[in-house]
């Protein structure tokens, strides 16, 4: 699984305050950041579905039809969802214990 501030890092978009945009810190697309669009869970499916932009890139030739690019992007969204649920359940479990 990729790890957050090793292969990735969230940073704030600069169009709007409560958005982050992602900057890929390791391998091929390093320093690369994206913007993830609508992300879908389908019921009763294993998958997850979501769209992104290329928001800064210094491979100009670098797209989202790019194949490598979007098995990237998709591991570092399981990443950031992991972690999400993680801390969710870490900060509920800290709350109940008060």
């Amino acid at each position: 699984m990729k790890q957050e501030n090793v292969d990735y890092k969230l940073v704030g978009a600069a169009t709007a305050e409560d958005q982050w945009d992602v900057e890929i810190l390791s391998g091929d697309f390093a320093h690369t950041v994206i913007r993830y669009g609508s992300i879908e869970l389908p019921e009763n499916s294993d998958t997850i579905s979501f769209n992104f932009e290329v928001v800064h890139c210094l491979d100009e030739s670098v797209t989202v039809s790019n194949e490598l690019l979007q098995e990237e992007v998709g591991e570092i969204l399981q990443s950031v969802l992991q972690l999400a649920v993680e801390r969710f359940i870490e900060e509920t479990e800290i709350v109940e214990e008060e």
